[in-house]
């Protein structure tokens, strides 16, 4: 007589399905038909007295409930990430923060020295404001005293 061998799938808990599911829900959501699909590419200048700022990073918080866009300073140049690495922000008004350190907080000096006044790094202080729409791609900051 003949055995058949009968393969069975492992049984897995009803929770751990779930999981699954929603993990492959979640990392389907915003790709191009997402959010991300609205970003506006965004680049820009941040200068201090005249002069590109070396190094840096700018922020920009939504007025509205949204995300925050951040870009980091290099010789005055910035490009928006939202999601990813330089993919833009989404169109809307936003406040804005500038940070820039001549040397950075370290457990040894939490105050560092920073390379512009701290009001910029402050959206509510900083009286930086910006718009980001599909006409409007190239944001320029001249930081003042």
């Amino acid at each position: 007589m003949q055995q058949h061998c009968v393969r069975r799938w492992p049984q897995m808990p009803l929770g751990a399905l779930c999981a699954l599911a929603a993990i492959g829900l979640v990392i389907g959501c915003g790709g191009p038909s997402g959010p991300a699909a609205k970003l506006v590419p965004v680049t820009g200048k941040v200068t201090y007295k005249g002069q590109p700022l070396a190094k840096g990073t700018v922020s920009l918080m939504p007025v509205k409930p949204g995300n925050t866009a951040t870009g980091e300073i290099v010789g005055g140049a910035f490009k928006l990430s939202t999601y990813q690495k330089d993919d833009g922000a989404p169109p809307g008004q936003y406040k804005v923060a500038v940070t820039a350190w001549e040397k950075e907080p370290t457990m040894d000096s939490p105050k560092g020295v920073p390379a512009i006044p701290q009001k910029f790094s402050d959206p509510a202080k900083s009286g930086l404001t910006a718009e980001v729409s599909p006409q409007k791609t190239e944001l320029n900051f001249d930081l003042k005293e």
